[in-house]
């Protein structure tokens, strides 16, 4: 196949499908409005109206020039509310629009008009695919559409797991470690971990929270962990390949404080690492944790229910050593990556070859 994907080229996301389908001997194209000076392998769509709002639908006559000259058998768009209305705004079919979680969770439910759009895009759709059950449900919620919706997790590589599961956490000298991978920014809350770790108190024993990741909140992290003393916790900024996984596989504690998250392949890659998940109790945290058997959860927000949470998983050393046997089953039976993406593949194959005929 030739497959055209549009979306935003600085998250891994979008290269690691980019990688896939070529590891598959399909030819593959990249566009994106964003630039990335790490990568050369995309390119760069020309931004005709600078204003955020309108600057993919406006899009549509550049992307339009790609596909034409690239002349793909399919295009995906990846974000719902950005780059899947750009291929919608394309004309080209058959398009395939790639929900990522917020677009859907969060997006979507701002106002009616919002909503509007997001199933304005979906009937044009010919194929849609989502990493969550939950974020199915939602969209389907939305409104009535004809596309068919391919449900499945994107999911760890088998070498990432095998790498992850090589090491096992061990409670070190310095007491438990407590770790967050999740983005700086207001929606994930990183906050609450802080003012939960305050609440802990001398209950919590000696700890050492590792905070991996960047955004625009980080400043305003560190200054409360500067007023409130908290010299235990340590702000990596952003992880990557074997540095990752090796500061995860270290780890006894992951903490997610996210108010909405589809399947979070943070919390995935947690899970094969053994650390134990505490994440809130939102349905896509569910879909993953056994509430008290492979992990907690607590109400969003509340940073005293957090604090209970981790001072019982700090002590129950039993429980953290059972709950990453089976989270890393789980990961392997339904998360694994190559898998899951085969089915997407299997499905574009099946909806290129609907759309010849």
């Amino acid at each position: 196949m030739r497959i055209l994907l549009l979306g935003d080229i600085r998250p891994t996301h979008l290269k690691r499908w980019r990688d896939y389908f070529r590891s598959k001997g399909h030819e593959v194209h990249v566009a994106s409005l964003e630039c990335d000076p790490s990568d050369s392998d995309y390119e760069q769509l020309t931004i005709k109206v600078p204003v955020r709002s309108l600057r993919y639908l406006s899009s549509g006559g550049a992307a339009r020039r790609v596909i034409d000259c690239f002349k793909p058998d399919i295009v995906n768009g990846h974000f719902l509310p950005t780059y899947g209305l750009l291929a919608a705004v394309s004309g080209f079919r058959p398009i395939a629009v790639s929900l990522w979680g917020s677009d859907v969770l969060v997006s979507a439910r701002k106002s009616p008009l919002h909503r509007a759009r997001a199933l304005w895009i979906l009937r044009r759709a010919q194929l849609v695919t989502s990493d969550s059950a939950y974020m199915t449900s939602e969209t389907h919620r939305l409104g009535r559409f004809e596309a068919r919706i391919v449900t499945e997790p994107m999911g760890l590589p088998e070498k990432l797991q095998q790498r992850l599961e090589s090491h096992s956490p061990e409670t070190a000298s310095t007491g438990i470690t407590i770790i967050s991978t999740r983005r700086l920014e207001p929606l994930y809350r990183v906050d609450v971990l802080i003012d939960a770790l305050i609440l802990c108190g001398a209950k919590l024993g000696r700890f050492r929270c590792l905070i991996c990741g960047d955004g625009s909140e980080r400043s305003r992290l560190e200054s409360m962990c500067r007023s409130y003393g908290l010299d235990s916790v340590s702000f990596l900024g952003w992880c990557s390949g074997d540095q990752y996984a090796k500061v995860l596989s270290g780890v006894d504690i992951y903490i997610s404080c996210s108010e909405s998250d589809s399947t979070s392949v943070s919390l995935l890659e947690a899970m094969s690492a053994g650390a134990f998940p505490v994440a809130s109790d939102i349905l896509g945290n569910r879909e993953w944790i056994v509430e008290g058997e492979t992990g907690f959860t607590f109400p969003v927000g509340d940073a005293s229910a957090l604090a209970d949470r981790l001072i019982e998983a700090a002590n129950s050393p039993g429980l953290r050593a059972s709950a990453a046997i089976k989270n890393r089953e789980t990961v392997r039976q339904r998360a694994t990556w190559e898998r899951n993406m085969a089915v997407i593949e299997g499905a574009f194959a099946e909806l290129v070859e609907r759309t010849k005929k």
